[in-house]
Formats: C-alpha cells, sequence, structure tokens
C-alpha cells in the first residue's frame, strides 16, 4: 500500500515556490497541493538554486524582492544553465519595469500579488504544459541531432568508401596499362640487345677490314670474303629494317608510362598540396573564359550563362579546376574545327552546378556506362590515356558531389557537375 502511495507522489509534477513570506509560500503551497503537486518552498534565491539542482522542478514560482539573492539575480544565474522548466514570477501589481525586466531574462510568465487562487492554478498549469513542450521539444532535437550525426558520419563513409573504390579501380587500370607497355618494352630491349651486339661485332669486322686495308690488299680481300657469309648468317637486312619500329614502339610505350605517372603527380598535387577554401565556382569557369590555352580551334565558340550571384561551394580550387579542365578537353576534341561549347551555371537544391555541353557527335549508347572507367578512352591520339573523367568523377565526389553524364549519338553531350553549397 506504501509502495503505491510512494509511486503516486513520484508521477506528480513538482513545484518549487521561492518567496520569502512564509505566509505566501504556505498559501500557495496548499493551493498547488490541492491541484496534484508535490510542492517544495525556498526562502530565499540561494536557497532556491539549490532546490532547482536537487529536486529539477517543473514550475518554479519566484518572487522578485527577497534578501540574500533576489529573484533577477536568480535568473541570471539560471541564465547559464539549460532550463527545461518554466519560471513564474511573483510580483506587485505596480512593479512594471521590474516584471519586463524579469520576462527578458528568461522568465516564462508572472502573476501579481495579490493574486487569485484560480488564476494561479491556471497560470501554473499553463506552466506546465510549457515545461512538457520545452522537454519534448529537447528530446526531439537531441534525436535530430543524434540522426543528423549518424547520417554525417554514414555519408562520411559513403564518400571514403566512394574514394576508396576510385583508388581501387584507379590502381588495377594503372597497373594493366603500365603493364601493357612494360611487357612489350622489355621484349623490345631484348631484341635491341640482341641486335646492338650484332651490330658491335659487326663494327669490329669493319674496324679490322679497314686495318686490314692499309696493311696490304691481300689481307683485305680475305677480309672482305669473310664478311659476306657472316652478314647473311647476321641478318643485317632484317635488322636494319627492324630496328626502327623496335625503337619507335619502345618510345611509344615509354611516353604512355610518363603520362600515367604525370597524370598521377598531378592528381598528388591536387589532393596533397591544395588547401581547402570557400570559393564561387563561377571563377572555376572563369579561368577558361580564354580556352585557347587549351587548344580551342578558331571555329569553335565558347559561351558562359553563368547566375549573377557567386555559387559558393567548400573545396580545393586545385581538384575542381582539375575536373573542370579534363572535361573541356573533352569538349574541345568532340567539337573538331567547328561548334559550341556551352556553360551553364545555377543554384538546384542546394547545390552549385555546372553543366559544359558541347555540340560534337555525341556518345554512343552502348558506350555511356564506360566513360568513368580508368583508361578507357574513344580518342585516337596517343596523348590520350583515358584517365580525364575518372579524376573528374573522383575529386568531385571527394567534395561530396557528383558527376552526369547526357548523351546520344549525335547530339552532343552534356556533363553536369553538382557541388554542395557552403552554408
Amino acid at each position: 500500500m506504501n509502495t503505491h502511495n510512494d509511486s503516486n507522489i513520484q508521477t506528480k509534477p513538482i513545484a518549487l515556490v521561492v518567496d520569502d513570506s512564509q505566509s505566501i509560500s504556505t498559501y500557495v503551497r496548499e493551493l498547488l497541493q490541492e491541484a496534484g503537486f508535490r510542492v517544495f518552498t525556498a526562502s530565499n534565491g540561494r536557497i532556491g538554486l539549490e532546490y532547482i539542482e536537487s529536486h529539477n522542478p517543473d514550475v518554479v514560482l519566484l518572487d522578485i524582492e527577497m534578501p540574500v539573492m533576489n529573484g533577477l539575480e536568480v535568473l541570471d544565474e539560471l541564465g547559464k544553465l539549460k532550463r527545461l522548466f518554466s519560471i513564474i514570477l511573483l510580483t506587485s501589481l505596480s512593479n512594471i519595469k521590474t516584471r519586463i525586466e524579469g520576462l527578458n531574462k528568461g522568465a516564462d510568465d508572472y502573476i501579481t500579488k495579490p493574486f487569485d487562487k484560480r488564476e494561479l492554478i491556471a497560470r501554473v498549469s499553463v506552466a506546465l504544459r510549457t515545461t512538457t513542450l520545452k522537454r519534448e521539444l529537447e528530446s526531439a532535437k537531441c534525436i535530430a541531432e543524434d540522426a543528423l550525426s549518424k547520417f554525417r558520419k554514414a555519408q562520411n563513409k559513403v564518400i571514403e568508401e566512394q574514394k576508396i573504390n576510385a583508388i581501387a579501380r584507379l590502381a588495377a587500370g594503372m597497373a594493366h596499362e603500365i603493364n601493357n607497355p612494360l611487357g612489350f618494352i622489355q621484349s623490345n630491349i631484348g631484341a635491341l640487345k640482341k641486335y646492338s651486339a650484332i651490330l658491335s661485332e659487326g663494327a669490329g669486322r669493319f674496324i679490322r677490314i679497314s686495318n686490314s686495308s692499309c696493311a696490304g690488299c691481300c689481307s683485305a680481300d680475305k677480309a672482305i670474303k669473310e664478311l659476306l657469309p657472316w652478314i647473311k648468317k647476321s641478318k643485317l637486312e632484317f635488322i636494319r629494317r627492324d630496328i626502327e619500329p623496335l625503337v619507335s614502339e619502345t618510345l611509344k610505350g615509354v611516353n604512355r608510362i610518363s603520362s600515367i605517372l604525370r597524370c598521377l603527380l598531378i592528381m598528388d598535387q591536387a589532393v596533397f598540396y591544395t588547401e581547402t577554401e570557400v570559393l564561387d565556382l563561377n571563377d572555376i569557369v572563369r579561368i577558361f573564359e580564354d580556352l585557347s590555352c587549351l587548344g580551342l580551334p578558331s571555329g569553335v565558340s565558347f559561351v558562359t550563362d553563368l547566375t549573377d550571384s557567386p555559387l559558393m561551394v567548400t573545396g580545393k580550387s586545385g581538384q575542381l579546376r582539375i575536373a573542370t579542365e579534363n572535361i573541356f578537353k573533352n569538349a574541345i576534341r568532340a567539337v573538331g574545327e567547328e561548334g559550341e561549347i556551352r556553360v551553364i551555371t545555377r543554384l538546384e537544391d542546394n547545390l552549385a552546378c555546372m553543366e559544359i555541353r558541347d555540340s560534337g557527335e555525341g556518345i554512343p549508347l552502348e558506350i555511356m556506362t564506360r566513360v568513368f572507367e580508368p583508361f578507357f578512352t574513344t580518342g585516337k591520339s596517343h596523348e590520350t590515356i583515358g584517365l580525364g573523367l575518372t579524376i573528374s568523377q573522383y575529386f568531385v565526389q571527394a567534395h561530396g558531389g557528383r558527376i552526369t553524364i547526357q548523351s546520344a549519338a549525335g547530339e552532343g553531350v552534356c556533363v553536369k557537375i553538382m557541388v554542395p553549397c557552403s552554408n
């Protein structure tokens, strides 16, 4: 039976009356107890603060004029804390200035002395509902912050996984692309080494013939007769025809490996030697307003349609510049000697967007799914290694953004970069 009563007491809302008048404290306590509250009293502000810390009340009724610490001083102290309860000031009818000051310091309501008991209970009931709302709001805020924290962790994990996947794809492609030329370079060097030994022997024979000519005609004739079978056996004519293609192919392989490593060096500088900053995406476009630096033919027009207001993003300008430059280079190759490259920027759902459109032949549907693959290229030039879009996608994703491509054969290409705006 006692346990049941204790349980009822524990579930009752708590009111704290802070007033130096014992008669008022007793009167208010009795009224609120009849209304279903557990009530504590304090004779000054200092004791009231101690009760607040120990009892976590739902409603505090606070007198303004008190010894030791008055009501306004109590409000100043409570302003330093996270206050999840309601405060009603107990004040005289004439003290308007003090009431306003108390409300500005954080009080939720006031009631003037002498007060009607029905009004007092009504205001305390409203204050209790306000406390409930405050605590529900705080709980919802904590849940929202926890959810946001988990979302950001998950988002960062996804971004990191995207980075790791991109690096893994790049590393796998790089190993393949470097191993291919390395294979024929090693084979060619083996052949060239063999040819070098034969040519070195031939040079020695010709030197001996030259020395024999100086010594006398007979010895020179003998040396020449010995040379002719050796020339046939050593296949000098085949070596003469084969050596130039071998050297050319070897240099081509070396240049391709050099291009891949140079590309990776640019990536390294953009990743590790560029500071994060808040920048305008439009300024990235303005860097390339003169595309002649990228080899834009005179018959191709470059048109920009940029937002009037800055599109501020947080990121590394070097990475965004390289991502954009790679797309511009693709567009220049696509349009050929005549056509148009158009750049449009705009704000979409808190994303800074950049569209780069070209009037080229477009991308056939059957290879659209492969355009971001490392080392995949439709370019015919040996300088095209197929890393441009891969790097662009990697850098854009590193900024929490994404890159999409729309195209059809004969209709040009639209590459869209979307990066979160800075808040």
